[in-house]
C-alpha cells in the first residue's frame, strides 16, 4: 500500500480511517439525530467492507448511544452557548481490532450506567444490549472536536471487531511529521505546554512529567506513570483522545 505524503487526520473519507485518519459529523440536537448518524455510520462501514452483521451490530449500538446523548443532555442542560453533539469514527488495533465508533456531548456529568432492569425498562436493557453487540464501550470526559470553542464535554464509545481485509497497520511515516500531526491533534483539543524534540530520526513529546511519547518511523512507544506501550502510528486518533482524556479526567471533581 501507497502511504500518502500528509495524513488524512480529519478528512470525513471511511477510505482513510485504514490509514490513521478520522471521520467526524456535527449531529442535530434531536431525534433526527439517530437517523441521520446510523445512515452516516452504515456508509462508512459499507465502504471499509464491514460484514452485513457487524453493520448490524453497529446499527444497533449506536442507536442506543444516541438515544442515550439525547435524552440525559436536553437542549437547556448543555453548553451556553449551544455545542451540538458529535459522531467520532476512527480504527486502532490494540487492545484490540476495532472499529471504535463516538458520540460526543456536553453533559460530562450524566453518564451512562447498565443497571438491572425489567421487563419495562427499555433504557437498562439498551444498554445491556449495547455490551452484548459491541467488542466493548465506556465513557470518559473529553473535548469536542468540531466546536471552534473545543467544548468540555464527555464521549461515549463502543467498539466493533474490522473486517478480515482490513489493512496492515504497519505502515512507516517520518517521525517529524508524525509528531506534527499529534502535536496538532491535542493543542487543538486545548493540551497546551507541550514540549516537542526532533531529531536523529526519532520525535519526542513530552506532554507533562508523567507523560511522554516517543515516535520512531513505525510506531509510537508511550511512557505514562513509569510503564511503556508500543502502538502502531495508525492507532493516531486513539492515541490522541486517550491523552486527552487524561488531561479531563484529572479536572473532573
Amino acid at each position: 500500500m501507497k502511504v500518502p505524503e500528509t495524513t488524512p487526520l480529519m478528512t470525513g473519507n471511511p477510505l482513510d480511517i485504514p490509514n490513521g485518519g478520522a471521520c467526524l459529523l456535527q449531529l442535530p440536537p434531536d431525534t433526527s439525530s439517530a437517523p441521520l448518524a446510523r445512515s452516516r455510520l452504515a456508509n462508512a462501514m459499507s465502504q471499509l467492507r464491514f460484514p452485513s452483521t457487524t453493520i448490524d451490530d453497529g446499527m444497533i449500538g449506536l442507536g442506543e448511544v444516541i438515544a442515550n446523548a439525547i435524552e440525559h443532555c436536553p437542549v437547556q442542560r448543555r453548553a451556553d452557548p449551544y455545542t451540538p453533539p458529535e459522531l467520532w469514527l476512527w480504527s486502532r488495533t490494540q487492545p484490540q481490532r476495532e472499529l471504535i465508533v463516538s458520540v460526543f456531548d456536553t453533559c460530562r456529568d450524566a453518564t451512562p450506567q447498565i443497571r438491572v432492569a425489567d421487563l419495562l425498562d427499555e433504557h437498562g436493557k439498551g444498554l445491556a444490549m449495547l455490551a452484548a453487540v459491541s467488542q466493548g464501550w465506556g465513557h470518559h470526559p473529553t473535548r469536542s472536536r468540531l466546536s471552534p470553542r473545543r467544548t468540555p464535554g464527555k464521549r461515549v464509545w463502543f467498539a466493533l471487531p474490522l473486517p478480515d481485509t482490513w489493512p496492515d497497520p504497519r505502515q512507516t511515516f517520518p517521525p517529524a511529521r508524525t509528531a506534527h500531526w499529534l502535536h496538532t491533534l491535542l493543542d487543538a483539543r486545548s493540551i497546551t505546554g507541550i514540549i516537542r524534540n526532533d531529531r536523529n530520526g526519532v520525535s519526542l513529546l513530552s506532554i507533562r512529567a508523567d507523560l511522554s511519547i516517543w515516535i520512531y518511523p513505525d510506531h509510537f512507544t508511550v511512557n505514562a506513570d513509569g510503564s511503556s506501550t508500543t502502538r502502531p502510528l495508525t492507532d493516531l486518533h486513539d492515541l490522541a483522545e486517550g491523552v486527552v482524556a487524561r488531561f479531563e479526567q484529572d479536572k473532573t471533581p
